[in-house]
C-alpha cells in the first residue's frame, strides 16, 4: 500500500541517535508539536501512545531488516530533528523487510490479489470471518463498491479469534472522497497507490464501526 511507496521517513522521539547528537526531545515536546499541527483535533492519549512505543517500534523494524541513514532529519511541523530516512530513501525499505519476515514465520500467510469484499457476521453480529476474491484483476476506473468488477473465484474465511481491518486511505477513490470533502473534485491527482479505495472502510460502515474525522483528507 501506500507505506511502500512513500518517502521512508520514520520520526522516533527519544531516539539513541537524538541522545547521540545532543538533541533534546520528549514525550511531552512531541506531543505539542502533532497537536500543533493537528490544529488541536489530535486525540492525544493516542498521541501519548505513539510517543511511548516509537523507540521500541524503530528497534523491531531494524531487528528485522530496516536500514537507515546515520543522521536525523528536521521535518516540517518538528521543532527539533526526530527523523530518521530510510537509506533508500522509500517505505520499502521499511515494508519489505517486515514482509520477508512475517512470510517466514511459522503458520503465517500473506496472500497477494485477494480482495476483500465484505465481513462475515453471526446471528448476534459479531464479525465471524471475511468474503475474499482469490486471483482478483484490479480495475482502477471503478468506485469504491467494485460491483462491476466480477474478475476472482469468492471464498470464505473462518476467523479463528478475530478480524483486524487496516485497510488505509482512500484517496485514491474519487467518487468517495468527495463525498468527504467537495473540493477534491474527480480532477484532483493523488500520491495515494490507485487501491486506495473506501471498499473495506464502507464495508464496515455497514456492519456498524463508527468513523472519526474521515473527512480531514
Amino acid at each position: 500500500g501506500n507505506s511502500v511507496i512513500n518517502g521512508g521517513i520514520f520520526a522516533v522521539p527519544n531516539s539513541e541517535l537524538q541522545k547521540k547528537n545532543g538533541v533534546k526531545d520528549s514525550k511531552e515536546l512531541f506531543i505539542s508539536d502533532c497537536v500543533k499541527a493537528g490544529l488541536g483535533l489530535n486525540h492525544v492519549e493516542l498521541l501519548g501512545i505513539l510517543a511511548d512505543r516509537a523507540v521500541d517500534t524503530f528497534n523491531f523494524t531494524v531487528k528485522h531488516g530496516a536500514k537507515y541513514l546515520d543522521k536525523l532529519l528536521l521535518e516540517g511541523g518538528h521543532s527539533v530533528p526526530r527523523t530518521y530516512y530510510t537509506e533508500n530513501t522509500s517505505g520499502s525499505g521499511i515494508v519489505q523487510p517486515l514482509a520477508d519476515t512475517f512470510k517466514n514465520l511459522q503458520g503465517c500467510e500473506l496472500r497477494t490479489r485477494c480482495k476483500f469484499d465484505e465481513f462475515v457476521t453471526d446471528e448476534s453480529g459479531a464479525v465471524v470471518g471475511v468474503a475474499v476474491r482469490n486471483d482478483y484483476k484490479f480495475d482502477k476506473d471503478l468506485f469504491s463498491d467494485d460491483k462491476e468488477n466480477k474478475s476472482g473465484e469468492r471464498k470464505f474465511i473462518k476467523a479463528k479469534k478475530g478480524v483486524v481491518l487496516a485497510s488505509g486511505g482512500f484517496c485514491s477513490d474519487k467518487f468517495f472522497r468527495k463525498l468527504q470533502d467537495p473540493r477534491a473534485v474527480p480532477e484532483f491527482d493523488t500520491t495515494n497507490h490507485p487501491g486506495a479505495t473506501a471498499g473495506a472502510l464502507i464495508s464496515a460502515l455497514k456492519i456498524g464501526a463508527l468513523p472519526v474525522q474521515i473527512g480531514w483528507i
